[in-house]
């Protein structure tokens, strides 16, 4: 007898690999899941959520499900560093769990993906490029400026020096 799936999968569906011990799937989530000392429960590193060891179906359910997907990518966007792409993404000023874009006005949501898509984004290259455009202009302006006033100096000096 032959199964298939019958009407249309929803875009998060995934397929449930097919691990039926516990050895199994504690070696390959080996990284998200610690089994506690008594051994009769594993943790799930992520949520610190607890279940028992016994129930192999439920907790691959847990895995793969939202609450710790959730959990996962907030632990990894606690070891983000934001600071990394600071004079143009900000804090923000008055909500704690968003960043700002100073170059193009945006707010975005603390997270790490949703700043790495915004960074290679258009919009901020293109604003990063006329930033960069004008900080050049105000280099050359400076370093003329300074070739002017030793210029100057070295003129007033040859003046000086010929009384």
């Amino acid at each position: 007898i032959r199964t298939r799936f019958v009407g249309r999968r929803k875009p998060g569906f995934r397929m449930v690999p097919s691990i039926t011990t516990l050895k199994g799937f504690l070696e390959k989530y080996s990284s998200e899941v610690e089994l506690l000392p008594e051994g009769t429960k594993v943790r799930f590193l992520a949520s610190n959520h607890e279940m028992k060891a016994d129930n192999i179906p439920a907790m691959l359910a847990y895995i793969q499900g939202k609450a710790y997907v959730k959990a996962k990518k907030k632990q990894q966007n606690e070891v983000y560093d934001f600071a990394a792409h600071e004079p143009f993404i900000v804090p923000h000023k008055s909500h704690d769990n968003l960043l700002y874009c100073t170059l193009t006005n945006t707010t975005l949501p603390k997270d790490a993906e949703l700043v790495k898509r915004h960074i290679q984004g258009r919009k901020f290259i293109h604003h990063k490029e006329q930033h960069d455009q004008k900080e050049r202009a105000k280099q050359e302006r400076e370093e003329k400026r300074k070739a002017r006033m030793e210029a100057t100096a070295e003129h007033n000096g040859h003046q000086n020096g010929n009384d």
